[in-house]
């Protein structure tokens, strides 16, 4: 087997493996010794698949066995060789998304803890580093020059350093340091490159990072602000890798009347050849340029053949007309070109249109704008198309921007960014056609040559029951069938990879000048297999290898498949709820098949329709040889469900007109008995696979209906057992075991076994309490039901016992269920939390008294408060990946609040509450019944602290228990008393809850079959759906900070009208509308600003797209369109609140564009130094008008406006 070598020098850059780059063996000879490093995949289920790559302490794998990733990965350090060489191998070839990072150890000393770290692209990273020993290092990487890094900010101890480096942890390779003088004026700041090392030598720090340039703020300027600005790939020395250097940066904002500042900065280093430059510009927003300095390879020159600069910059107030702004994209699209987008002479660089589109928001096209971009693509070579499309999508859908690839298989695309598309020869074209849908477009282009055409084969038979299940990655395959080729696409589970599915060709044929059947893409849309038409099938991805997720590849021989029409890949995205899929067997027989690509079992846990269903552990196979089960679908299918598949493809085939399944992948499902009379069958992981397998073993149990006992009857029908293999059956009642029985039956060559159960018979349980010791492996055991004890007002109670709150939590033992009851005494609460990490095929399930359930994955110690009854469930699978677990409990006496009473009735006003009182309870007397609906806090991780908000039903809170806010969050529903009295009450006051409700009479909701409580926690978008097809539905917002919000976007269903209340609506009283939306309405009057600190949307028919946005930067409120009209209010219109102070403005975007305003006041109130003010500025100066009134005490005002 041929082995790649790279050589290590002291100080120079890592060298960075995927998980394709070790199927091979890969050597590494050191100037001293080796360190290895491990970023395992976001995927948490993928770090077992570490095991698989070896390190050998040696040139070859011969050489003494020194680790693996998997054991780098979970001790959180590095492996360093003994001598200068090293050689890794994966012994088993599986798709994952981990990285190797390779280097000379010699700057890799006195390191206590190194962890590797994927930054999550959309959210802000909390990293907490400890020094105790040595140095502690936290690293990141990033795969795609697309993406930055951002350091928000830093948290440090007195006296501590946070280094960064980049590529590596030579003194060279450091950037910057951070200590606590500079942390507030140095950040945030872009680090970008390949690698990135955060250090920390002593103390302990917090670091919050961001591959989100918005939620970073890097652009934002500020007095004193500190930093500085690189090339791309700076630091990095592997000039043989050819990476592209070019950057941009931006500081400013993009906004009118923005503050002013000056920049300072300096060249630290560049190195320029050729053509090479640096061009530093400071504009305003109306293209005015201030300054410009422009840098060349005459100024710097060096042997390097890449652009590397660094720049330093301060900002400090200044009066001059110097703003940090740049205004891009704010141009007119140019004309059509007349000829085709050929194969340029560097291919190495994007090819932009418009030209002046650089990837950032591209430039509005006028409307009713026709044209068709052809892209030629010779022979042997492909083309990576970015495309980029932002537009008001139309009702009817119209495409307004469609695909054609090489085939003229067409795709509409609605909105896109930066999304990829892909032809091969000859080429295909992109249609564009605006209409009136104030589209903003833009692509490019980048063409690559085919690879050398070195396939793998592979072959499928009829006879043969397992297909051939390959990953969709980058190796052409050649594949060979007795008859024809038949493929069916799984999809990847992560929507993110599915536009690089489109890289993946299928190729009729031996080879890639074969007929092109289409991509990947094409064929998952189509829910149809793809089939060659000879016996010959080749597929391959293109350049340049974009990561394509868990797609699956399965191939089998047409014979067997022949006779079905419809024929689905489907994949399982949400383990406890895979979903519904739909079968359609009109046009032949219809079939979906799985792949267990993460060693769980299947649950099928509904079926409905007309015909049979079979179930086979592989492929259709003519024979059936591997046909598990058939389903008739009847009245008695339900008695035969839940029921588990196992083995590696799974495929379920449809003989009638229509089927519906419901699959899950939570053993839960299959556990659970809801009834006496189920029929099932327990298999081994691969019975009817075919051929021996040697880990066929597997664990299943199943529970008989809550609180009963029952008779299980069941019939060994196949057991196969060999060595010392054993099928052993168990049935227990409660603790104590009633039936064993393990067979060691010597018999044939396969690891096979099989029984059916039948469960009949009912007996109530009985409830008994049980003391935990941990195991003698460390590992918990638990009672299967336990009665905590009620210590009131005592020490609490943990479990484990020897365990408390401020301990990790310990490993619970494998394959068991635990379930505690608490009944909490009258006039006393219990206080419960928990340190909690459930394994994958685990579940931990927490009841309340009401019986309402929360399904916890993992937490650290988030408070809860229980009256009357709790129960924990807690099932624990059969997986190696682990469930910690340990709670306490405390009971502590119901306070007495003071009350605060409040009364409300069907006319009046709702009630909106902030915050609860320090001490108090609310209680609210309605005229028919009391209405509640809840908000989600204003920091997202303060919502489950919601949790200890609870509401009762009358008029203490001794009164009948309904729920918490938290509950009331997440149904999507008021919460409603049945009496005409509620009280609400936050226990545990040394929390800051953060609850916000709104109180009405159950009289103005009881229509409405949804009602959303709406905390938006982004400045730029917070999308809102109402979907109006079971009833009315509304959302609530709050504004209690600024008191407005803004819809930038608004998607109305042709039957849909949306109406929008000022405070909260009124049932038969629409006099607190400010405004109604049909869907001509939606295209002209948005964007819109609404003053009021409670909004309600209200939808009676159809569907709603409500895009809110809560800063007018993300929504061009001020920007001025021909045909846009919209209207202004007073801060508090409608209300006698003080002030009712605003400040608007709309203009062009261009000094010179001028525009015909029509307005119209139609309301206006101003007491006595109260002025509205309404001026028109042109270049010749401002015309202002004016209204004063000395009658009322405040100033209210709406106006309407038309631009023309």
């Amino acid at each position: 087997m041929t082995s790649k070598v790279y050589t290590l020098e002291k100080n120079s850059s890592s060298i960075i493996l995927d998980h394709k780059d070790t199927y091979s063996p890969v050597v590494f000879q050191a100037a001293t010794k080796v360190s290895i490093l491990c970023l395992p995949g976001t995927l948490k289920e993928e770090d077992t698949y570490l095991r698989t790559v070896i390190v050998f302490d040696g040139p070859d794998t011969n050489s003494p066995f020194l680790g693996s990733l998997y054991s780098i990965n979970q001790l959180k350090s590095q492996l360093i060789s003994t001598n200068s060489s090293v050689t890794i191998f994966s012994i088993v070839p599986i798709m994952s998304h981990h990285f190797v990072i390779v280097q000379d150890a010699s700057m890799y000393q006195n390191i206590s803890q190194i962890t590797g770290l994927n930054v999550n692209d959309s959210a802000i990273e909390v990293v907490k580093m400890g020094v105790e020993s040595g140095k502690s290092v936290v690293f990141t990487h990033i795969n795609n020059p697309l993406i930055d890094e951002y350091l928000t900010s830093v948290e440090l101890e007195e006296g501590s350093e946070l280094q960064v480096y980049f590529e590596g942890l030579s003194e060279n390779q450091r950037i910057v340091t951070y200590t606590t003088q500079n942390i507030k004026t140095h950040l945030p700041q872009k680090l970008q490159g390949r690698l990135r090392y955060y250090v920390l030598s002593s103390g302990n720090a917090t670091l919050s990072l961001t591959r989100d340039k918005w939620k970073a703020k890097w652009e934002k300027a500020f007095e004193g602000r500190r930093g500085f600005f690189t090339s791309k790939y700076w630091k990095n020395d592997k000039k043989e890798m050819g990476m592209q250097q070019d950057s941009f940066h931006f500081i400013g904002e993009e906004v009118k009347n923005a503050t002013k500042f000056k920049f300072s900065y300096r060249f630290i280093e560049a190195d320029l050849t050729a053509e090479n430059s640096i061009h530093v510009v400071v504009s305003d927003n109306v293209q005015r340029i201030h300054y410009y300095d422009h840098r060349t390879a005459s100024e710097y020159t060096n042997d390097t053949q890449c652009l590397l600069s660094l720049l330093k910059f301060k900002m400090i107030s200044f009066a001059l007309l110097f703003l940090a702004i740049t205004l891009t994209n704010v141009y007119c699209a140019t004309d059509c070109p007349g000829t085709a987008f050929n194969l340029p002479a560097d291919t190495s660089e994007w090819t932009w249109y418009p030209n002046n589109f650089q990837g950032a928001q591209p430039p509005l096209f006028p409307n009713n704008f026709n044209c068709n971009y052809k892209i030629n693509v010779p022979q042997g070579w492909s083309v990576d198309i970015m495309l980029t499309v932002n537009m008001t999508i139309p009702q009817d859908f119209a495409a307004s921007v469609q695909v054609f690839d090489q085939n003229q298989n067409r795709e509409t695309v609605y909105s896109a960014s930066s999304e990829h598309f892909f032809f091969i020869a000859n080429g295909g074209s992109i249609q564009l056609n605006t209409r009136e849908q104030n589209i903003r477009f833009g692509f490019a282009l980048k063409w690559s040559k085919y690879a050398v055409f070195a396939p793998t084969p592979g072959n499928v038979t009829v006879a043969t029951p397992q297909p051939l299940a390959l990953w969709a990655f980058n190796s052409p395959y050649q594949i060979n069938a007795e008859t024809r080729v038949s493929l069916v696409i799984v999809p990847s589970k992560e929507d993110f990879y599915v536009q690089y599915l489109r890289s993946v060709m299928i190729f009729d044929g031996p080879d890639w000048n074969s007929p092109c059947l289409g991509n990947a893409l094409q064929a998952i849309r189509n829910k149809t297999q793809l089939v060659s038409t000879g016996k010959y099938m080749t597929f391959s991805q293109l350049r340049p290898y974009y990561q394509t997720g868990r797609t699956m590849l399965i191939l089998q021989d047409y014979e067997n498949t022949k006779d079905i029409g419809q024929y689905q890949g489907f994949a399982c995205v949400h383990p406890s709820d895979c979903g519904t899929v739909n079968m359609d067997g009109t046009t032949g027989l219809a079939a979906i098949s799985t792949i267990n690509d993460d060693v769980t079992a299947e649950y099928l846990t509904k079926l409905s329709g007309t015909g049979t269903l079979d179930v086979y552990i592989g492929g259709k196979t003519t024979s059936k040889a591997n046909l598990i089960t058939s389903y008739k679908m009847d009245s008695g299918t339900s008695s035969y469900l839940p029921q588990e598949f196992l083995g590696y493809v799974r495929t379920y085939v449809l003989t009638g007109p229509t089927a519906s399944l419901n699959l899950a992948r939570s053993s839960l499902d299959f556990s659970k008995t809801s009834s006496v009379g189920r029929k099932g069958f327990l298999a081994s992981r691969y019975y009817k696979y075919g051929v021996p397998v040697a880990d066929s073993s597997t664990y299943d149990f199943i529970k008989s209906p809550t609180n009963q006992l029952s008779t299980y009857s069941f019939i060994i029908r196949d057991a196969d057992l060999v060595g010392n293999t054993s099928l052993s059956v168990s049935i227990s009642n409660g603790v104590k075991t009633v039936y064993e029985q393990t067979s060691t039956l010597i018999s044939f060559v396969f690891h096979l076994n099989m029984l059916f159960f039948l469960i009949a018979c009912l007996i109530v349980t009985k409830v008994s309490t049980y003391s935990y010791e941990p195991s003698d492996n460390g590992n918990v055991q638990c009672e299967r039901t336990t009665a905590i004890p009620d210590f009131q007002n005592s020490d609490p109670y943990y479990f484990p016992s020897f365990w408390n709150e401020n301990m990790s939590a310990p490993i619970i033992a494998r394959s068991q269920h635990c379930c505690w009851t608490a009944y909490v005494p009258v006039g006393y609460y219990a206080f419960f939390s928990m340190n909690a990490s459930i394994g994958g095929d685990s579940l931990l399930n927490i009841t309340d008294y009401n019986g309402k359930s929360e399904i916890v994955m993992s937490s650290e110690l988030q408070p809860y408060i229980f009256v009357g009854k709790f129960t924990i469930d807690l099932t624990v699978g059969a997986a190696q990946s682990g469930t910690s677990f340990g709670f306490r409990v405390q009971w502590n006496k119901i306070p007495d609040p003071k009350t605060a009473q409040y009364s409300i009735n069907k006319t009046s006003d709702a009630l909106f509450f902030e915050e609860m009182l320090d001490e108090n309870s609310v209680t609210v007397t309605a005229e028919t019944k009391v209405s509640l609906t809840a908000f989600p806090s204003d920091y997202p991780d303060l919502t489950p602290l919601l949790r200890l908000t609870l509401v009762f039903d009358g008029p203490n809170i001794t009164s009948p228990y309904i729920g918490t806010l938290f509950q009331a969050v997440r149904c999507n529903k008021p919460m409603v008393s049945q009496s005409k009295q509620m009280t609400i009450f936050t226990f545990e006051e040394d929390y800051v809850v953060g609850s916000y409700f709104v109180i009405q009479d159950y009289y103005n909701v009881q229509k409405l079959t949804e009602v959303k409580g709406i905390t938006c926690w982004s400045q730029s978008s917070c999308p809102v759906t109402l979907n109006a097809a079971n009833g009315p539905v509304s959302a609530m917002t709050l504004n209690f900070d600024d008191g407005d919000e803004f819809i930038k976007r608004l998607d109305l269903s042709p039957d849909a009208i949306l109406k929008i209340y000022i405070g909260a609506r009124r049932e038969d009283d629409d006099s607190n509308v400010i405004a109604s939306y049909d869907l001509q309405q939606s295209k002209t009057s948005i964007p819109q600003k609404f003053n009021g600190r409670e909004m309600t949307y209200y939808l009676e028919n159809g569907t709603a797209l409500v895009e809110l946005a809560e800063d007018s930067n993300y929504t061009r409120w001020n920007d001025a369109a021909v045909g846009r009209d919209g209207f202004m209010t007073s801060r508090q219109l409608g209300s006698l609140f003080y002030p009712q102070d605003i400040y608007e403005i709309i203009g062009g975007l261009e000094s010179n564009e001028t525009f015909v305003f029509k307005i119209n006041v139609t309301y206006v109130d101003v007491s006595n130094d109260a002025v509205l003010t309404i001026a028109f500025g042109t270049e010749s100066g401002v015309k202002e008008y004016k209204s004063a009134s000395t009658f009322w005490a405040f100033l209210t005002v709406l106006i309407f406006f038309l631009m023309q």
